[in-house]
């Protein structure tokens, strides 16, 4: 970090602030938060900037069927994910039903559809929706470096577009959040200690990240361009790419 750079935050961000509104998060509720110990930060990362993982690695929580497909968009260093299938989960009722979005016209389809998905903040957070306590919900994941190589911890902050109101909503709520937290620490967490330690036995001399793994190539390159960069060429960086996004 350095204290005294000239980089603005609306410019860090690359214009994509102006999407995280679509969140409205200003009207939301922090329902429940926690902090996990996880492996290395950026092997800890990896695991939010890829689908193809989940029906394998989390056959046994989120179903052996769930979707491994995504389509990336970048702001600058920060990403969004989503999955490029015409269906779309019903979020906001009890039917958990499928919408086709092919058959809606552009003003029908659900704000709350509009940013599902996975959308991460350079370097270190990701935002991932879901539905629990009878209603949306969000997990807000923080990463930042423990004290050696091999360690992390992680925040993740649950939050809610309305306070649940009922005790059945409120149980409902901690089984989602509680049912997330085993997700990420014995199956995300959990798999990627065993990689860091691959990594650091010093057997493979470099990874090459796959064409399914388009997100983890954008970090990697902007953690290497931005770490060799002086505060000057951060500016001019930034600045490129919000001419790049106006255009």
């Amino acid at each position: 970090m350095i204290r005294e750079s000239k980089l603005d935050i609306a410019d860090y961000l690359c214009g994509y602030d102006e999407l995280l509104k679509a969140f409205e998060f200003d009207g939301w509720t922090l329902f429940s938060q926690r902090t996990l110990a996880g492996p290395n930060w950026k092997t800890a990362y990896d695991g939010y900037l890829d689908f193809y993982h989940l029906p394998v690695l989390h056959a046994n929580t989120f179903g052996a069927d769930f979707y491994n497909r995504a389509n990336y968009f970048a702001f600058g260093p920060h990403q969004r994910l989503s999955t490029p299938s015409k269906f779309a989960i019903k979020v906001s009722g009890e039917d958990d039903q499928q919408l086709d979005l092919t058959t809606l016209p552009d003003d029908e389809i659900p704000q709350e559809v509009l940013v599902q998905g996975v959308w991460t903040i350079f370097p270190h957070i990701s935002i991932a929706s879901f539905y629990g306590g009878g209603q949306r919900g969000a997990m807000i994941s923080q990463l930042f470096p423990g004290k050696t190589v091999g360690e992390s911890y992680t925040t993740q902050f649950y939050v809610m577009e309305n306070k649940p109101e009922t005790d059945a909503d409120v149980k409902s709520a901690h089984e989602q959040f509680d049912f997330l937290e085993i997700v990420v620490r014995d199956e995300d967490y959990k798999t990627g200690k065993r990689q860091h330690e691959a990594l650091q036995s010093g057997l493979l001399k470099e990874v090459l990240f796959g064409r399914n793994e388009r997100g983890g190539q954008v970090f990697h390159q902007w953690v290497e361009r931005l770490t060799n960069a002086s505060d000057e060429e951060l500016l001019e960086i930034f600045a490129a790419e919000q001419r790049e996004a106006a255009e």
